[in-house]
């Protein structure tokens, strides 16, 4: 038999990324320092339909006046999540003495149930069932068992009930960005993830003949910055 070869941190081992192409925003209106393609490719080839689009920046600048009405996002584009990350305006805020407009993850940009134009990140041998309210890593990391989803398992009460010791919470849970309103430079920001394990009953080992079929957290990491020396003039 083939082995089946994967790694949990595949994307970060010593491997180098790029070259990744921006936009300058001397032709493309909106669109400054935006992700135009990476390594040659303006799709992810690993999904599906309108999935394959590339959206947002790498988080640290989002051009003069960045949006702020409600209901208005930001797009934050990180290889080693494999996929577009969603921010929607939350409040006008101030952070080093500077005026900002705060941003929040969208906990439900994993949701498929309700947002079909999810759909497409599903990888195509699960069901929707399945893929709801979580992100299958399987699709850019080799094949290893690991899921993507919010901390906690927030929102996603019918994953939070399989497992104990959980206790989701907006303020430490959902991850959050703060952007200058002026020129859009990100004073600080904090991306709060969980990866999981996806845990299959397998007749091959006795002591997982019984073993329940579920979603089971592994570790959920914040991956943050604050800008150092910043000076409101």
């Amino acid at each position: 038999k083939l082995k089946k070869i994967y790694g949990l941190i595949d994307l970060r081992n010593n491997k180098s990324f790029g070259p990744t192409e921006y936009y300058t925003g001397q032709t493309s209106e909106g669109k400054f320092n935006y992700v135009r393609s990476l390594n040659g490719k303006s799709k992810l080839e690993n999904f599906r339909s309108t999935c394959k689009k590339i959206q947002g920046t790498e988080g640290t600048l989002w051009g003069a006046k960045p949006p702020s009405s409600p209901g208005s996002s930001l797009w934050i584009f990180n290889s080693h999540l494999c996929k577009p990350m969603q921010l929607m305006y939350d409040k006008n805020s101030t952070k080093l003495n500077s005026f900002t407009y705060r941003y929040r993850i969208d906990p439900g940009q994993f949701k498929v149930k309700d947002r079909p134009e999810n759909l497409c990140f599903c990888p195509k041998d699960e069901t929707q069932k399945r893929c709801e309210g979580i992100f299958f890593m399987k699709q850019c990391l080799s094949g290893a068992p690991m899921v993507l989803s919010n901390p906690h398992f927030y929102d996603t009460p019918h994953l939070l009930k399989q497992v104990r010791g959980l206790s989701p919470d907006y303020e430490k849970h959902i991850g959050f960005l703060e952007a200058e309103r002026t020129i859009g430079a990100t004073v600080e920001i904090g991306i709060r993830v969980q990866l999981n394990l996806d845990m299959q009953r397998t007749k091959s080992l006795q002591a997982m003949r019984n073993f329940p079929s579920t979603i089971m957290p592994y570790i959920w990491f914040e991956e943050g910055a604050i800008l150092s020396g910043w000076v409101k003039n």
